[in-house]
């Protein structure tokens, strides 16, 4: 197992997720793709959580541009896991988070992704400019300027 490095900066947002039958492969464990799922669950309960009343999402969303994702350990299927997720930056028209699987008992990290989303104004069609209130939301909760 390669050497897990540390965060760089505190997970505030953990969210549980439920391993399903369909989860699991031949071999017992939970299949590589599944993670992706588990994540996508994470990004969607911290936008949630951190941007509820911010976005209008008939106007205005966040749109994945690139996921790269490590593996560390296998995941067997009686563990319990949940996905950490922060957002590590944000630029003009974009930012990038960081979310690990992890198993909560053992801590053990499964994988790391990291994802840079864009923002994107729906009825234009067209990437837009993260607005200052939802970078200020996002600073007031990860409790850092961004």
């Amino acid at each position: 197992m390669a050497n897990v490095p540390p965060p760089a900066f505190p997970f505030h947002h953990r969210q549980d997720v439920q391993m399903r039958f369909n989860d699991i492969d031949i071999l017992g464990h939970v299949n590589n793709t599944i993670y992706f799922q588990y994540m996508d669950f994470g990004k969607i309960q911290y936008i949630t959580e951190v941007l509820n009343d911010k976005i209008n999402i008939r106007k205005e969303s966040l749109v994945i541009v690139n996921i790269s994702c490590e593996f560390y350990q296998i995941t067997r299927y009686d563990e319990p896991l949940c996905v950490l997720t922060r957002v590590d930056e944000i630029g003009d028209s974009s930012l990038t988070l960081e979310q690990r699987v992890v198993n909560p008992q053992t801590e053990d990290v499964k994988t790391i992704a990291r994802t840079v989303m864009v923002g994107f104004n729906i009825e234009k069609n067209e990437k837009m400019r993260i607005p200052d209130h939802w970078r200020r939301a996002i600073s007031a909760y990860e409790g850092r300027e961004y």
